[in-house]
């Protein structure tokens, strides 16, 4: 390394807002310092390291390869300070640590809630910010090191990141109470004719019955799509048509509503969870205790 100036974390921020915003003014104007320090202080890192950082462009700047390889560990550096200072302030007040996880709604509408008060009586110490969001979302928090532990749908591209068995649900017709009368089990071709009450599009499990759909030839035709399954139940309830939701999930929703649940005789109704975090990333004493805790606690012999 060459230069005399020496790289401090308020030029490391600026540099990685502007490779952020493809911008050296936005990310000044956004830290609230000139613009001539700005360029200054991106001028002292490209000293300091020996090699250009960014290409200017008519659009702004871009980060070059020396850049981006800066950019990759700059994001280590901040994500050690978040959990230093996450860990201290949670020594302070009598805590090991706080985990971030983010999971899926089939996950929170059926297992961890019960699970996370286990894990809560287990640990007293270690505090659990748990976030809901669609499984693609969770994937992409947790390569970015926003969220520390994920828990997805098993089958969700994952590459890169460590993954360990979690549960199992299964999926049930969700139709009015009189539809089919007499018939316990379906298959999905059964119900080629009918109106579908589904989820919005980044849910994995609208996406799943899309995918299905498309393999098997059979048009699906949504007639109303809502953001929960509480939702879903409430417009089969109301004659939109019939939804596909977990059983657990829909059970207790479904006989308030008058509604009744149809087993889907699919091999792909049975769905498998798994917990992500990732391995580029430390991984924390709290975030070790709720992936052994969910994982050892909950495994499925089957593989992923």
């Amino acid at each position: 390394m060459r230069g005399r100036h020496q790289v401090n974390l308020e030029s490391l921020n600026l540099f990685v807002l502007a490779a952020k915003l493809g911008s050296i003014s936005k990310a000044a104007n956004e830290m609230n310092i000139a613009l001539a320090a700005a360029s200054r202080r991106i001028k002292n890192l490209e000293e300091y390291y020996g090699a250009r950082l960014f290409d200017r462009t008519g659009r702004g700047v871009e980060a070059t390869s020396a850049g981006r390889v800066l950019l990759d560990h700059a994001h280590h550096v901040f994500r050690r300070l978040d959990i230093a200072t996450r860990d201290l302030v949670d020594y302070a007040s009598g805590l090991i640590g706080t985990v971030k996880l983010h999971a899926c709604t089939s996950a929170i509408a059926q297992f961890l809630p019960e699970d996370l008060s286990r894990f809560a009586a287990t640990y007293p110490d270690t505090r659990v910010d748990l976030r809901e969001a669609y499984t693609g979302n969770i994937v992409s928090l947790i390569r970015e090191g926003l969220a520390d532990v994920g828990i997805v749908m098993a089958g969700t591209i994952t590459d890169g990141l460590d993954t360990v068995p979690y549960k199992e649900d299964r999926l049930a017709i969700v139709a009015p109470s009189n539809f089919r009368e007499g018939i316990d089990r379906m298959q999905f071709a059964d119900l080629h004719d009918e109106s579908f009450v589904v989820l919005e599009d980044n849910a994995s499990m609208t996406r799943l019955l899309q995918s299905v759909a498309t393999t098997t030839g059979m048009p699906l035709q949504i007639r109303a799509q809502v953001d929960s399954f509480d939702g879903v139940c409430r417009m089969v309830q109301s004659g939109f048509g019939i939804g596909i939701l977990p059983v657990v999930a829909a059970r207790n929703l479904a006989y308030s509503l008058g509604l009744r649940l149809i087993d889907l005789d699919e091999t792909w109704a049975l769905r498998k969870f798994a917990i992500c975090t990732n391995p580029h990333f430390p991984a924390t004493l709290a975030m070790r205790r709720i992936v052994e805790f969910l994982g050892q606690k909950n495994k499925f012999t089957d593989n992923l």
